[in-house]
């Protein structure tokens, strides 16, 4: 998921704004970051396809339509391919707050593992197996 027009990890983040994540920025800086954004060169969220897969979960348990489960199973997916894997310089099996375009590559932000995702993760696997055995 990404917010459109939304600088916060864009394309070349630490390069061009600097690796402190706890920075807080005065309106003037946030204008001078969203200057940098191309359009596109948002980060890729983790954190909200889990959120959305657990939601499709209680609606399917609830309505039994096919259409709410095969919702789910597709944003489970997501969420499960943006695991990281053995290139990640955090290390693998990491859930990340979002990917970022660093050259031309997207790589997990420095936010890696966070929590926030993990636990989702957790509720969305939750859901999916309450969805399966019913």
């Amino acid at each position: 998921a990404r917010y459109r027009k939304d600088s916060y990890w864009c394309k070349d983040y630490k390069e061009k704004i600097g690796d402190d994540p706890t920075k807080h920025f005065t309106d003037e800086e946030l204008k001078e970051r969203d200057a940098l954004l191309v359009p596109g060169e948002e980060a890729q969220w983790c954190l909200f396809d889990p959120m959305v897969s657990a939601y499709y979960g209680k609606l399917y348990q609830k309505s039994k339509n096919p259409e709410h489960l095969k919702l789910q199973q597709l944003f489970l997916s997501r969420a499960l391919a943006a695991i990281t894997g053995d290139d990640c310089e955090f290390g693998a099996w990491m859930c990340c707050e979002a990917y970022y375009l660093h050259g031309d590559k997207w790589v997990p932000n420095d936010n890696t593992p966070l929590v926030w995702t993990q636990i989702d993760l957790k509720m969305a696997l939750y859901e999916m197996e309450k969805s399966l055995s019913q």
